[in-house]
């Protein structure tokens, strides 16, 4: 499977036919437990306002995905998430 993470404000649905979606959600929560991407954010007080975290989480998810079995680098990690806008 290929994973890559989208702006959803910006991807329109139509494009979006045939492809499997996970969101954050569909992750974890409190009451199912959480990914392990999620639980690291949140043990390691990398939320602030909660606003741009769910974003973090899946553009991390999508970047661990997509080079299974291998782990990232910090830099990947760090470009991963360099779209991401905090308010």
């Amino acid at each position: 499977a290929q994973y890559s993470s989208a702006n959803a404000c910006l991807l329109p649905v139509g494009t979006l036919h045939g492809v499997a979606i996970t969101t954050t959600e569909g992750l974890g929560c409190c009451q199912s437990g959480l990914h392990p991407v999620q639980k690291r954010v949140a043990d390691f007080n990398g939320s602030q306002c909660g606003y741009c975290s769910p974003g973090m989480v899946m553009a991390m998810y999508s970047k661990l995905k997509s080079l299974e079995p291998s782990l990232p680098t910090e830099q990947d990690m760090q470009l991963t998430i360099d779209g991401n806008i905090c308010r």
